[in-house]
């Protein structure tokens, strides 16, 4: 691909009347279809067609791509392309592009790629499993836990509620056991103090 570089204060000129004389613009074709221009935008390269009295030049250019130099109604310590009269007619300015735009050529993909009613089973069949092995499933809701099922709960069913209290209660300190002893039932019962022989004794069976 050519490039047509334009560096450090270049100029394509066809200006008339310079001295403030009669004159026309000449015309600028820049045919570089297969192509693009390139400038630094604050070298101050031209491209003018302009006039003083007369009228200003035709400027036509073809590339694939333009770019750090704009066309401008009057020259710009920037890159410009002009074609102006200070007295006169503006000459006109045609910039084609040829590049193509980013979305030409593009397919649009289709939205059935893959059949989502084969990723999923449509069912599992049960090996080796009885009637008591099955699983259950619990919901966690307002009032305690319950298992799901199309029976009614009757009086008797007791559902803890797990709610977090909105205030904790004031409690004594955590204190460490520091004797215990055995009830006629079999229970371990644990003291924070001590016991004295007498009711040690008498607490043991």
């Amino acid at each position: 691909q050519a490039i047509l570089l334009l560096r450090h204060g270049s100029l394509i000129s066809t200006t008339a009347g310079l001295a403030e004389g009669a004159g026309d613009g000449g015309n600028i074709t820049i045919d570089a279809s297969a192509g693009s221009i390139i400038a630094v935008p604050t070298e101050n390269s031209d491209i003018t067609a302009n006039a003083f009295t007369g009228q200003g030049g035709n400027v036509a250019i073809t590339v694939q791509g333009i770019f750090g130099i704009e066309r401008r109604d009057q020259l710009t310590p920037l890159s410009d392309i002009t074609a102006t009269s200070q007295l006169g007619i503006d000459g006109p300015i045609q910039i084609e592009t040829l590049a193509l735009p980013p979305d030409q050529g593009s397919i649009e993909l289709p939205s059935n790629l893959v059949d989502t009613s084969q990723l999923l089973a449509q069912g599992c069949e049960q090996f080796n499993a009885d009637a008591d092995a099955q699983g259950a499933f619990f919901v966690s809701g307002r009032g305690g836990i319950g298992p799901i099922t199309s029976a009614i709960l009757s009086s008797d069913d007791v559902l803890d509620d797990l709610r977090l209290p909105e205030s904790w209660p004031e409690t004594t300190a955590i204190a460490e056991a520091q004797d215990g002893f055995v009830t006629a039932t079999g229970e371990v019962v644990l003291t924070a103090e001590r016991l004295s022989p007498v009711t040690h004794h008498r607490c043991w069976n």
